[in-house]
């Protein structure tokens, strides 16, 4: 079955992800834990592609394709 994906494994957004992890500078995501922290940079490791659509539910139609439906990361 034809299926849309996201590129999650994309250098360039793993490598804003993970600042915005790391929150070196104060303005990113508070994890208050580095365990916590620890798994956010697990799951960014961890996705590559990801299919962001399915074709039944309730949901948002995909802007380029309205026979999909876009699919939540969960």
């Amino acid at each position: 079955m034809d299926q849309w994906y996201l590129d999650y494994g994309e250098d360039s957004w793993r490598a804003i992800a993970y600042d915005y992890v790391e929150n070196k500078d104060g303005t990113g995501l508070n994890t208050w834990s580095p365990d916590t922290q620890h798994a956010f940079k697990g799951v960014i490791d961890w996705l590559r592609q990801w299919a962001c659509a399915r074709t039944y539910g309730l949901g948002s139609k995909l802007p380029w394709d309205p026979h999909f439906l876009v699919e939540s990361l969960r």
